[in-house]
Formats: structure tokens, sequence, C-alpha cells
């Protein structure tokens, strides 16, 4: 059974989301949460019984395949597992963690008597972090255990149930003892090991009742109705959204984030009204960037429509992928979109105007398949042949504003995708020769202005304190347009790339009252977060049969959460090149595959000293070395093993070049 990650809304930290509350519980532990030994695994586990008991109000997420594999030097470290990390992303908000069955072998225990009350109560404290309950249950020991020599009932009453006991006293959680109503019940194993169907059944009831005890539904429910009352107003728990989402600019290409001939004095007061990031990434290249923005997803892991073989860089996305504004619409919103789509693939090869914008879940469109935005449609007829008049920035924006205006007295999300600055670079003469930065800055200084412009018609309209407003970039500038193209100092290199200047880009959040004022993070994030986040702020219902890459960052934006450990993939197209945790980021070696279209065409829009392959593991610390000069690798071969880890786990989870993740959707 593939892992699906299996996100629902709960209401957290008083957040005003009035959907109706769903808790998220994950079931941790080897193959017995997984149900081996069950011929219907997946129907008849104990977590897909968990399922049936708590109903639809609660998603349970199953996280057990393969645990046993994971075990080393005789103990299980459970938090290097990969199901364990996807636990850990599935942010859930009761876990049950199933302890004692590897771990309480003969030949085990002694080996790491000492290891396991530190080892799990770590793993429990990184699921405690997350705002979860953990709750542990002791399945020890089988009928099979007492037949292996020096396995007694004394051994699992005066070695194992008191280490699991420790283990729950340190870490705060509760123990369901299933030892009593499982032990040497041989019709409840299918193998004196592994519960059959009617053993998960009593591990589900058991389970089940232990989380009743606290009914987290029911208090959910009851807050979230106590802040119905005091709001009075329906709309209050729907803010609006407004993503304003530029093409090819560069980190440094705004005066908050340090340009020395570029002004942006409009959006440098959102930043200081709002939250600026310093660690934000999108992808490499324009379309897969917009994929990522609206599915929440890796562009590796998203279904392409049957035309598009998928090697297209620029995707024809399948209707069958679930968009942010599907989700919006979903809860009421009204959507609404102008500039460029990109992914209704390119050309007379794969490009169809069915796969615009208006059947992903917008209500009003103006778009353009790519940059040129020549013609325009409206939904699926041409409604302009080009966007060039009076220019592409002023027209978007124009109908962005025509849209909140009359939508004001309703929950809106709208999407404005500028074409500019991606080349061929177009502005007014109002604007023409204004910039010390030519035309590129005269481009810039335009976008700011008319980002003014739409943040007046906000604050005119009252919806200042009901709206969430955001600008960001699709990917670092175009290095090879010269004076033409951004800029993205103190980074390396630029778009195509994977160093640094490829993907991070500027992000701004203002919402007045909620994004507390003058804040800056440096935590890890990315545009897929946005699916996620804007989802829970608005109480939508996010998809539970597909993997969401992107994380909940509310608690970031809203000044809450300072701390946050993700791993971040590097993907150049289909080659995976590197991953990012916290401060430290490693590039793999270009292997024979890598050094294929993506090291030929692609490396030869960066600078020259960026084009060579990388011939060994490349560690750096960001912290220090912002600009990926200096290779780390061999003092920290510890990192470098984690991160290996991690790419491992995107190797075979999302995919690279020709293998297909688990679970992605291609």
């Amino acid at each position: 059974m593939n892992l699906k990650k299996i996100l629902g809304l709960v209401l957290l930290g008083g957040a005003a989301c009035f959907a109706e509350p769903r808790i998220r519980v994950a079931c941790v532990g080897d193959s017995i949460t997984y149900g081996f030994g069950i011929e219907n695994r997946e129907q008849q586990s104990y977590p897909a019984q968990l399922q049936k008991r708590l109903g639809e109000q609660w998603i349970i997420g199953n996280f057990g395949k393969n645990g046993a594999t994971a075990l080393k030097k005789g103990h299980a470290p459970y938090w290097k597992a990969k199901q364990y990390k996807a636990a850990l992303k599935f942010n859930p908000d009761i876990v049950i963690i199933k302890l004692g069955t590897n771990d309480s072998r003969p030949e085990n225990i002694g080996k790491h008597r000492s290891e396991f009350v530190p080892d799990y109560v770590e793993l429990i404290r990184s699921f405690q972090e997350l705002n979860s309950k953990p709750t542990v249950w002791i399945c020890t020991s089988a009928p099979i255990y007492t037949s292996r020599k020096g396995m007694t009932d004394d051994v699992v009453k005066n070695e194992i149930i008191p280490l699991v006991t420790q283990v729950a006293e340190q870490a705060g959680v509760e123990i369901i003892d299933l030892n009593t109503v499982l032990s040497n019940k041989r019709e409840l194993f299918s193998d004196g090991i592994h519960p059959n169907a009617v053993g998960a059944g009593v591990i589900a009831k058991t389970v089940a009742a232990a989380i009743k005890r606290s009914d987290p539904v029911h208090a959910a429910r009851n807050e979230a109705g106590k802040l119905r009352k005091q709001n009075g107003n329906a709309k209050v728990d729907r803010p609006n959204f407004v993503i304003i989402f530029t093409d090819d600019q560069g980190y440094q290409d705004l005066g908050c984030y340090g340009s020395p001939n570029i002004r942006t004095p409009n959006i440098d007061q959102m930043a200081k009204e709002g939250m600026r990031f310093t660690s934000f990434y999108a992808q490499t290249v324009c379309g897969p960037s917009r994929a990522a923005l609206m599915t929440g997803c890796y562009p590796m892991r998203i279904e392409r429509a049957e035309h598009d073989d998928g090697r297209m860089v620029h995707p024809a996305m399948s209707l069958k992928e679930i968009t942010l504004a599907e989700i919006l619409k979903e809860r009421g919103y009204k959507t609404g979109m102008a500039g460029k789509w990109d992914l209704s693939g390119r050309g007379k090869l794969t490009f169809r105007v069915g796969f615009g914008p208006h059947n992903q879940g917008f209500d009003s469109t103006l778009w353009g398949q790519n940059s040129k935005c020549q013609p325009l449609y409206d939904k699926a007829k041409v409604s302009l042949k080009n966007a060039n008049k009076p220019s592409p920035t002023e027209l978007f924006t124009n109908k962005a504003i025509e849209f909140i205006e009359e939508h004001r007295d309703e929950p809106f999300f709208f999407y404005l995708a500028h074409p500019m600055p991606h080349t061929p670079l177009k502005t007014t003469p109002r604007f023409k020769g204004k910039s010390r930065a030519g035309l590129y800055g005269d481009v810039i200084e335009e976008l700011d202005f008319h980002t003014g412009r739409l943040l007046d018609k906000v604050k005119e309209l009252g919806l200042d304190d009901s709206t969430y407003i955001i600008f960001t970039s699709d990917n670092g500038p175009w290095w090879i347009r010269k004076n033409q193209a951004g800029h993205c100092e103190p980074l390396r290199s630029a778009k195509t790339s994977t160093y640094d200047g490829g993907l991070r880009v500027p992000f701004i959040i203002r919402a007045p009252g909620k994004v507390p004022a003058g804040t800056v993070s440096d935590l890890v994030c990315v545009n897929m977060d946005l699916f996620p986040t804007i989802g829970k702020l608005a109480g939508a219902k996010l998809p539970d049969d597909r993997v969401i890459d992107g994380l909940d960052i509310s608690g970031i934006i809203h000044g809450t959460q300072t701390e946050l450990d993700r791993p971040f993939f590097f993907y150049q197209h289909e080659a995976l090149r590197a991953v990012r945790r916290g401060k430290w980021k490693l590039h793999l070696m270009h292997s024979d595959l890598d050094r294929t279209k993506e090291g030929v065409q692609w490396q030869s829009h960066v600078p020259p000293e960026d084009r060579p392959y990388i011939e060994e593991l490349t560690l750096y610390n960001l912290d220090d070395d912002i600009g990926e000069t200096t290779n780390v690798a061999a003092q920290y071969p510890e990192v470098v093993a984690e991160l290996l880890e991690d790419l491992d786990f995107a190797k075979v989870d999302i995919g690279y070049h020709d293998v297909i993740g688990e679970n992605s959707r291609r």
C-alpha cells in the first residue's frame, strides 16, 4: 500500500476556522500497524478499522509500512525511518505509537536497554512539538514470544513493561495496555506474532476508546461555536486572499531585499506592515513553479494531461489535480485569476485551451498560455490579442481591482500572475527611463506602483483587516538575458540552476492584525506551503486522497511558530539535485543521467562559473556561506548521512528522471 499523506482541518491555537473540525490521528509503528499477516491489509488493518469506528470526522493516517526494516544495531531509531518522517509531515493532532515488539525480543533487549527510553522519548517529543497528543500502546508479548528462549512472562513483566512505562512517564503520555487483551490469545493472531483481522479489530476498539476519552472533536466543535457566537458575522471565518506572483524576479530585486538601484516603496511598505521571508523557495522555472503553487506538491508528483508525456518542462496539468482555487470555491469563495497561467502546455504540441484556469476552479479569468500572453483568453474564448496595451502589469492589476470591488462583500481569492519581468520586457512611457537599473528596473518599479494601487483599493474598501496579500516570484532571474535580467545577490547562480539563486525568491505577506508588522522569518518555507496554509485559514477541506508536500505555515506567518525542521528538495526538471534542511544544503554528484538535457541545456542558462558538473558530494552551511562557496562535507559526515537519507526518501516517494515515485500521480 502506498503511503498517503492525509490532511484534515482542526481548530488550533484559537484560529478562526469554522469548517467542520476534523482530527488527524497518526498510527505509527511497524508491520503490526501496517497489517502484516492480514490478507486484505488496507481494509482490515487496525488503522482502517479505527477509521470505521471513529467515523468521517476523523482522518486516520497509517504509518507502519516496513518499520522492521529500519532496525539498526538491535534497536529501532524510529525518528530516522521514512514512515516516521512521513508521520511527522502528516502534522497529526493525535499519535498512537506502538512500542515493544522488535525491541522486546530476547536478542535485542539486552543490547539497547540504555537506549530504549531516550530514543522513544525523543520520538514522542518530536510529535509533541507539532501540538500532537501522543499515546503509546504495548503489544507484548505475542504468543510466539513465549516460545523463544529467554522470553517469558517474567521478562515481559519485569523488563519490557517497565521500560515502556518509563518512556511514558518521561514523555508525559498515556499508555494503552494491549498486553492483557492480546497476549496468549492465539485466535487473535495470524502467525503467532501479527494480529489477524479479528485481532486488529480488538486493537482498534481499545485504541478508539482511549482516544474518545479526551473527545477532541467535541472540544473543537464547542470552540468553533464560541467563535461563531463571538464574531457574529460568518464572513470573519473566511478571510480574503490575494497572491501577486511575478515572473523571473530575482531575490534582490526589491528595496527591502537590498536592491541598490531599484525603488519599490509600496512593496517595502508592505514588508514593514507584514512579514518578509528570507529563505523562501519556489521551483527553478516557470511552469513547474506554478504547478507547485496551485497544488501544494512537487511538480514531479502531479499528474499530467493524457497528451503530455511528462517530458515537457511546462506541464499541461491534468484536470484531476486539485487546485487551491478549487478547494476555496468549495468553501464558498469567489475565485479570479489574471495573467500568465502556464499550466495548459505550450505551443502546438501540448497547449490546450481546455486546461486553462477556468477548468481549474477559477470563476473569472483573463489569461495567457505563457509570458507573451498572446492571445488573452476569457475562459476558453479569445478576449484580447495581447496584453501589451497599455501594459501587461497595468492591465492585469486593473482586472484584480475590478474583481475585488465586485466581490467586496463575499470571501474572495485572486491570483494575479504577472508575466513581468520575464522577457520581452514591457512598460509604459510613464515608467520608461525612470529607474537607475535600466529597462528591467523600470519594469519592477511599475510593478511596485500597481501593487500600491491594489493595496490602496483594499484599504479604501475597508477590507484591510480581512485580507491576506502575498507578494512573491516564481523563480530566480534569467541570467542569460543579461541587462534585461534581474539580480539575486548574495545568492549563487540564477534561473534553471539548483543553487539558491535559481529557487530562493522574495516573499512578503501582509494582513494587519494577523501577521505581525515589521517581522522577518528565515525558516525554510516554499510556495507549496500556500496550498495547505490558505486552506487552513479559509476552513477549506484539503484533499485526503493524495500526498500534499506543502506544510501549514499559518503559525509562522502569525508569529506563533519560530522553528521548522523540514527537508526541501531541489529538482532541476526531472533531476533531483540537492536538499536543504535548516542551515544545511547538500548537492549530489552529477550522475550520467544528470548530465543529459538538464546537465547541458539547463546549465547553459547560468553564469559560466556555475556550469561545471558537481563531482563530489557538496555540503554548504547556508548560515555562514549563503553564496554556496565552501564545501564542508568532510567536516560534517553525520550531516551528509542524514541528508542522503532525505534524498533517498525523495527518490522513492516523489521520483526522479524515469523513476515514478510511489506517491507520484504522473
